[in-house]
């Protein structure tokens, strides 16, 4: 909610309130209240998610922000304390480095992420095991279709960081480790026989569709997965497309 300020009087305004009562036109309104709905639009993208709680917090969902639209080595520290209106003193307070910001700002965007995709998994396939399976790459369209998504911050890790050994490449590689994880107990869960191999294929799909968005911003890049998706599910349960 923001306070608007009119010739008389000070109104409390949601997303919701029309423009016509405030006496501006749409497209003033939206000026005035853009820097306050898109405030953390990393963390909005995937719902749910309560604003920071604490100095820490204000740090992250800061560097979030920044990493996700520009990357991880074009922005700079002090950019991130600026944006947060805090000293460098506040910071080593909380952070050892920026090395440590990037990987606690990756952990908790796992967390986000990884819940959002589980809860959305859920709203369309149920506890069905196959629909799960299917399920994936309606929620990456619902996702490619959201403007705050602007891909995947785990990729873009890994390629801003690209050494396996370097700290930062393992935790963004321990996203879609563990998310081959979950995908190998869907797969046993169909009765597939040779389920790690399902989920390893059904991984590559989905990271294929993430980087086929990535090229040219194709809405439709995961419908085209799940296209191809289907036939490589029914040739492991020995059932027809």
């Amino acid at each position: 909610m923001v306070t608007v300020a009119t010739s008389d009087q000070r109104l409390r305004v949601t997303p919701s309130t029309p423009a016509v009562h405030l006496g501006f036109t749409v497209s003033q309104l939206g000026a005035i209240l853009a820097p306050a709905m898109d405030e953390h639009p990393t963390a909005k993208l995937f719902g749910n998610v309560d604003g920071p709680r604490n100095t820490r917090e204000r740090i992250l969902f800061e560097a979030l922000d920044l990493f996700y639209t520009y990357g991880f080595h074009a922005v700079g520290l002090d950019q991130v304390l600026d944006g947060a209106q805090l000293t460098k003193t506040t910071f080593y307070n909380h952070f050892e480095s920026k090395d440590e910001l990037v990987r606690e700002a990756i952990a908790l965007r796992d967390e986000w992420e990884s819940q959002a995709f589980m809860r959305a998994l859920r709203d369309k396939g149920g506890y069905d095991p196959e629909a799960l399976l299917m399920a994936c790459f309606d929620v990456l369209h619902d996702w490619f279709n959201e403007p705050r998504y602007q891909g995947c911050l785990f990729l873009m890790a890994m390629a801003d960081y690209p050494l396996p050994s370097h700290p930062v490449h393992a935790a963004a590689a321990n996203h879609y480790l563990v998310t081959r994880e979950e995908l190998a107990k869907m797969a046993k869960a169909t009765g597939a026989t040779e389920a790690d191999a399902l989920a390893h294929q059904w991984l590559q799909l989905i990271i294929g569709a993430v980087a086929a968005f990535l090229l040219d911003r194709d809405p439709t890049a995961a419908s085209t997965a799940r296209e191809m998706a289907a036939p490589v599910l029914a040739a492991h349960l020995g059932t027809s497309s």
